[in-house]
């Protein structure tokens, strides 16, 4: 089970306004709550699975703030994301079977143009729109995917967005065959049910 990151949102210590508008942040704290108690059930449903997240804009907040406001505190427990999470294994980028990257953030440009400059098949969290461009290739297919969003695109976290296209609910599930990755599966969320292969689950 891979998270594309941003799990935690970091409002109070992030560049955008910190009041967004005029309701106030939720804590950092509550946030950090929030993230533990969110990947530890994930962590259960997975059954056993491997876990791995890769570190997202957000997440990296935690770490950036503390480095610029208090070095002296470098290394310390509870001074970066993992601490809060040791179960989920987290790195910037995590590779597949030497064809596919996973990493939060996208390449620039439009998600056709992802697995076309990663030269590979590549897997970002970073937009939160749920899709994917499929490249036909002579020997198979290239996909970009962007692998959406848990939280709900209606929640204040995503007031930064400023009312724009919103960000979409869902996760990708990908699978395996001799080593190539199948065309991707999306579980989303529409008009508050999920849906997966077509039906409400």
């Amino acid at each position: 089970v891979l998270c594309g990151g941003d799990a935690l949102d970091g409002t109070q210590i992030g560049r955008h306004d910190p009041t967004r508008g005029w309701h106030q942040p939720v804590s950092l704290r509550e946030q950090l709550e929030c993230v533990c108690e969110s990947m530890t059930a994930i962590k259960k449903a997975a059954k056993g699975a491997i876990t791995h997240m890769t570190l997202g804009n957000h997440d990296a907040r935690l770490s950036r703030y503390l480095a610029m406001n208090a070095p002296a505190m470098e290394g310390l427990p509870g001074t970066k994301l993992e601490d809060y999470i040791p179960s989920w294994a987290l790195s910037w980028t995590v590779e597949i079977n030497q064809n596919t990257i996973l990493r939060h953030r996208n390449l620039g440009g439009m998600l056709h143009l992802q697995a076309q400059k990663a030269g590979c098949n590549f897997i970002h969290g970073h937009l939160h729109k749920l899709g994917c461009a499929i490249t036909p290739q002579y020997h198979g297919f290239k996909y970009s995917i962007d692998a959406g969003s848990l939280a709900d695109p209606k929640s204040d976290a995503f007031d930064y967005a400023e009312d724009g296209v919103p960000f979409v609910q869902g996760f990708a599930v990908l699978k395996f065959e001799n080593h190539q990755l199948l065309m991707p599966e999306f579980c989303y969320v529409q008009n508050g049910a999920a849906y997966f292969r077509g039906k409400v689950i």
